[in-house]
């Protein structure tokens, strides 16, 4: 199962070019994210793009960080069309992870840190939980709703709560019984008093009989 969103450009601010990411998917099935951007010129500059550096790391990257972060390896060369991917492999499931990403050209300049894209890697199914299953809410990222999907293999009482990163619970989204099946339920990113919340990652924990299972989603305003 794969899950793409798009994403707002992100400008790295250099003398020499820019960077556009223009979409991104993340893999559900072997913990891996797909990376795409294109590169355009917007300085007039004759000078050409030989290599980027892309890090990642569970936290926020800044130049402050950013020697500590993950160097992805074996990134392609910048093509002449100015798109290009790379997958990265070996993420864990139920984690999130901020990508940032640096330029360079053949002086040798090099861009200043491009903004931070955020990924959660969906959390996988324990098999025993045969028939109940709880899908990574889609879009994630998002802004205004975002709607998770889950099912139960038979009729039972369904508990679907929403918590902050402290485990302190946000809202309730639906505490009754249920008929087995699939379903689907949205979330508005406002709290039990329709307030709106802030900016961060928030947990659906989903609760069917002797199942449970939870999905980290990342509100982005």
């Amino acid at each position: 199962m794969k899950f793409s969103y798009d994403l707002k450009a992100i400008n790295l601010a250099v003398i020499f070019v820019f960077v556009v990411m223009m979409r991104f998917m993340a893999a559900a099935d072997d913990g891996s994210v797909t990376l795409s951007w294109r590169i355009q010129n917007n300085s007039g500059s004759s000078h050409s793009l030989i290599k980027y550096d892309i890090r990642y790391l569970n936290a926020l990257i800044s130049e402050s960080n950013w020697s500590a972060a993950h160097r992805i390896d074996n990134l392609p060369a910048p093509s002449t069309e100015g798109s290009d991917s790379i997958t990265v492999k070996g993420l864990k499931t139920g984690e999130t992870y901020y990508f940032a990403m640096k330029v360079c050209d053949e002086v040798p300049n090099w861009s200043r840190l491009s903004s931070n894209f955020i990924v959660v890697i969906p959390s996988t199914i324990p098999a025993s939980y045969t028939g109940f299953t709880l899908s990574d809410n889609y879009p994630n990222p998002f802004n205004t709703s975002t709607t998770i999907e889950y099912s139960i293999p038979n009729k039972s009482h369904v508990l679907i709560s929403v918590y902050n990163i402290n485990g302190q619970l946000v809202t309730t989204l639906f505490d009754q019984s249920q008929d087995a099946g699939a379903y689907e339920i949205s979330w508005d990113g406002t709290d039990h008093n329709r307030r709106a919340v802030a900016t961060g990652i928030y947990i659906c924990k989903v609760r069917s009989g002797r199942y449970s299972s939870s999905t980290k989603m990342v509100l982005l305003k």
